[in-house]
């Protein structure tokens, strides 16, 4: 026990200096944060989980040597559903001199917190605080859960694994579950010789078998100075491929492992990266475990040296994965590891600043895939992808600032998973300082704060000591101040460029609302919102599009912004490369310069991402009531020429949009055809089939055009698809990769035109295979209208093939197909049936409203709406919102229709007379 006692104190010394202390409370009315009385340092924890199931519990205890800061009488931490041995708890001296027993132990259900009160003073100094407990091994996939697969031989295998991100260690073991209250872990877990034990750091050591139950101890080393959320184990009989010294493994079940071996090439070369990259050689993670884990409802759990996916997002199978899968476990595999260095090295202070951890490694994942896999060209359409999401996003009315600062546990929860805005921030911020100085800024934030706590003043500081440092232009700024205009306040700016009578460039910012009509809704607080934009710009005479450094600000304290010596006949593009978090719209001279210039052989002058910022900043505005849609198809003209899927990519996300109000109201004979004839060129670049010399990033595209093209009904890849339909169905066992690959799109496009006898092929292919709700909703899109009806009957037939669990998957892929009119009338007309079949028990009504929610994005029409309403007031039903917002999208859209149909119709008629003219000519 001498020993034991001089490892604390040293232990003490060591953490002590880099331990930050947080406020003593918080003005809320119910406090949900720990007193600053007492701090913990080190934990020392066994647990016994039992997989049994009739005893799905776990026994623990924890010895944690703490620091009492000021005299109390009580000692206050977390536990949650935890059962405490009150007999068994006792607090001592770390010199063992004195002995305390706590009088009462309090539980508050509500903040989470155990108080345990003593009859004395505790002063100030070193302590051992001991507790005995039991708990469940729940089945919710946090805290400490357990879930289970079937093997081979058709037996149940059960295994325990942890979540405890934000507020969960408090489930598994009593602890001081705040971010910035680190301490170092020493973990014991015991279990049976038929599994094994994985946990944040290496095994040191394993005990000998007791005969009492047959299972062994296994102890790991310590860990580093780290946070309770980043603790993790897991106890199941999953196999490993390892690297040549351990240190990189994946786990998984079995007969899935194999199937990880890309996955571990990826875990490898990250961490060499990474490594190489942060020159993090001081902090290098002792070992890192990818585990693969099925049923796991998260992507992925990111805790000190062990990580747990999704089993699906990591596992590549040659013969029926999909093309693009390769991609998607690179990425979710360098994204995770990056977390280990950028994420949780430094802890925040509190749940307020975990944005930086996420925004960092979101940051230079990019920054890593493309220093592994730069062939395959994947970091500018992700970006460009990243930002189309998170700008709408962020234009919603719920989403909150940066800074919003939670207190209870369901607002820490919800804060760590909904970060929106960190990444373009953070990358904003790196296009204004330039790559070096950002790097450089974050190498000085983490060697100062390693191991330790940190919160945003910290970045900004070492970012702004890196730029102070560095060789960049005089236009120097504080970075603090322009950044807390970002993370202070919710939502982005709109900025407007216009060319005055004086021919000067004026611009100008707003806080961006979707809708102009919401301008009333909006508070003045949110209407008086200014940011520090960064402004940087190309123009005609000069389309230098390679800097991305800020050559203006516009901040909230002026009204405009004034640019001079540009060309009076230039057009100008605001926002190089996309690198601002901002939308920006023109005055319709220059929308309409940029249409005519792209609508030439010098298009690809325009950078490809600001190309993309065109088409969604122009579809974007137009939605919103706040561009001319004739203007916007002026600039579509030029999408004929365009054959890069970075900008494809904008322009599918809103045709899918657009082009269903046109499928479902007047004007689809003039838009369809329009549309199809800017896709040829595309289609006819990247061809409809793979050749041996292609290399991947090029399928991989191929796949995606393929894929939207057949969305919008394009004949050509319909026609595809539909051949390759037949050709698996006729030979279903047959060992075709590409076909294999590519089903996805096949299947759901392949049934748009196929005849009564192959649909019903397709059929017969979910009822005898594992009966995939996947396939049964691609049967769904045929545009077969008898086919269609016989497919709904089947959800109210007493012999019905389809399984009820499905039965919503029939429901929706037909309302979001080619007759969501057919569908609507059946749910209307059947609906006493269909509700019996849900087992849409005790409450009818709610569940009515809760399905028509559901499907308000499938309503493109007034009659659509009408017919609803009707419906729910006959059965004295609430409509829900999700429908009153739909209707008035739909009167908004019908004006947007309208123009776009007059634009056709003078475009078409331009090519006639032209047309004319030249047959006289």
């Amino acid at each position: 026990m001498l020993l034991y006692t001089f490892i604390c104190i040293y232990i003490f010394t060591f953490i002590e200096a880099d331990t930050a202390i947080i406020p003593e409370s918080n003005d809320k009315e119910i406090n949900y944060r720990l007193p600053g009385h007492t701090k913990p340092l080190f934990y020392d924890i066994k647990l016994n989980p039992h997989l049994e199931p009739d005893n799905f519990m776990f026994d623990g205890e924890v010895l944690v040597s703490i620091k009492i800061l000021s005299s109390t009488r009580t000692l206050m931490l977390h536990t949650k559903e935890l059962i405490i041995d009150e007999n068994a708890t006792f607090l001592k001296t770390a010199d063992e001199f004195n002995f305390y027993i706590p009088t009462t132990h309090h539980h508050n259900n509500l903040t989470e917190m155990l108080s345990l009160k003593f009859d004395e003073n505790l002063l100030t100094g070193y302590y051992i605080l001991y507790l005995k407990f039991t708990g469940i091994l729940n089945d919710r996939s946090c805290g400490f859960y357990r879930s289970s697969y079937t093997n081979d031989a058709k037996n149940t295998v059960w295994f325990a694994a942890t979540n405890f991100m934000a507020t969960y260690a408090r489930a598994a073991f009593p602890c001081w579950d705040e971010p910035a209250l680190k301490a170092v872990f020493k973990i014991a877990i015991k279990h049976h010789t038929n599994y094994m034990v994985l946990s944040n750091m290496p095994i040191c050591k394993k005990s000998k078998i007791d005969e009492n139950d047959g299972k062994i101890w296994t102890h790991f080393e310590e860990s580093p100075v780290i946070s309770t959320y980043l603790v993790s184990f897991l106890v199941s009989d999953f196999r490993n491929i390892r690297n040549s010294d351990g240190t990189i493994n994946v786990w998984g079940r079995n007969n899935i492992i194999s199937l990880a071996s890309f996955a571990h090439e990826v875990a490898q070369k990250a961490a060499i990266e990474l490594e190489r990259y942060t020159n993090h050689s001081s902090v290098r993670v002792a070992k890192i475990d990818h585990v693969a884990l099925p049923g796991l409802s998260d992507k992925a759990i990111e805790s000190w040296g062990l990580i747990t996916y999704k089993e699906t997002t990591i596992l590549y199978d040659e013969d029926s994965s999909p093309i693009d899968k390769l991609c998607t476990i690179a990425t979710n595999i360098i994204h995770q590891t990056t977390y280990q260095w950028f994420g949780n090295t430094v802890s925040p202070t509190w749940w307020t600043h975990i944005w930086i951890n996420k925004g960092l490694t979101e940051y230079f994942t990019y920054h890593i895939i493309d220093k592994i896999y730069k062939d395959w060209q994947l970091v500018e359409l992700s970006i460009s992808k990243t930002l189309f999401c998170k700008l709408i996003i962020n234009s919603m009315e719920y989403v909150q600032p940066l800074n919003l600062e939670p207190n209870t546990p369901e607002e820490i929860n919800s804060k760590s998973s909904v970060l929106g805005k960190a990444f373009p921030l953070l990358r904003m911020l790196s296009h204004c300082l330039s790559d070096n100085v950002f790097h450089t800024g974050v190498v000085k934030y983490f060697e100062k704060h390693k191991y330790g706590v940190a919160n945003v003043e910290d970045l900004w500081s070492a970012l702004q000591d890196a730029f102070d440092e560095s060789a960049m232009p005089e236009n120097k700024f504080k970075i603090q101040e322009v950044m807390d205009t970002w993370i202070r306040q919710k939502g982005y700016p709109f900025v407007t460029v216009i060319r005055d009578q004086s021919k000067k460039i004026k611009i100008t910012q707003e806080y961006f609302r979707p809708d102009e009509k919401e301008r009333a809704c909006n508070n003045t607080a949110t209407i008086n919102q200014k940011w520090w934009i960064p402004i940087n710009f190309a123009s005609r005479t000069n389309p230098d599009f390679s800097t991305t450094l800020a050559t203006h600000w516009l901040s909230p304290e002026v009204e405009e912004l004034i640019i001079e010596d540009i060309n009076p006949q230039d057009w100008i593009i605001v926002n190089i490369q996309q690198t601002g978090f901002y939308r920006v719209n023109y005055d319709p001279t220059n929308w309409l310069r940029i249409a005519n210039y792209l609508d030439s052989e010098n298009y690809t002058k325009i950078h490809v991402l600001n190309r993309a910022q065109i088409i969604s900043d122009a579809s974007y505005l137009m939605l919103s009531h706040k561009l001319d849609p004739r203007i916007f198809m002026d600039i579509t003209k030029y999408l004929r020429r365009e054959t890069n899927y970075i900008v494809w990519f904008q322009v599918f996300k809103r045709l899918s949009k657009i082009t269903k109000f046109f499928l479902f109201n007047e004007g689809e004979e003039l838009f369809k055809p329009y549309v199809l004839d800017l896709m040829n060129n595309i289609i006819e670049t990247v061809g409809i089939q793979d050749h041996p010399n292609d290399d991947y990033f090029t399928k991989v595209i191929r796949d995606a055009i393929l894929k939207d093209t057949c969305f919008n009904d394009h004949p050509l890849c319909l026609r595809e698809a539909h051949a390759q339909l037949i050709n698996y169905l006729e030979n279903p066992t047959l060992a075709n990769t590409a076909l294999f690959q590519k089903k996805e799109w096949i299947f759901c496009n392949g049934i748009k035109q196929a005849n009564e006898t192959i649909w019903n092929k397709l059929l017969f292919y979910y009822i005898n295979t594992n009966k995939s709700e996947f396939t049964l909703y691609y049967l769904g899109c045929s545009k077969n209208l008898t086919i269609i009806k016989k497919f709904l009957n089947m959800t109210i037939s007493e012999d019905s093939p389809i399984a009820k669990k499905d039965i919503l998957y029939v429901i929706y892929s037909t309302i979001f197909g080619y007759f969501p009119n057919i569908t609507l009338d059946f749910i209307i007309n059947n609906w006493n049936k269909l509700a019996t079949i849900y087992r849409y028990a005790r409450n009818t009504s709610r569940d009515l409203a809760d399905l028509f929610s559901h499907i308000a994005h499938a309503i493109y029409t007034k009659k659509q709406i009408e017919k609803i309403k009707a419906f729910l007031g006959k059965l004295e039903v609430e409509v829900p919102e999700t429908i009153m917002q739909r209707e008035r999208n739909i009167e908004m859209m019908e004006t947007i229709i309208k123009k776009i149909c007059l634009w056709l119709e003078q475009r078409n008629l331009n090519l006639s007379t032209n047309s004319t003219s030249q047959d006289i000519r």
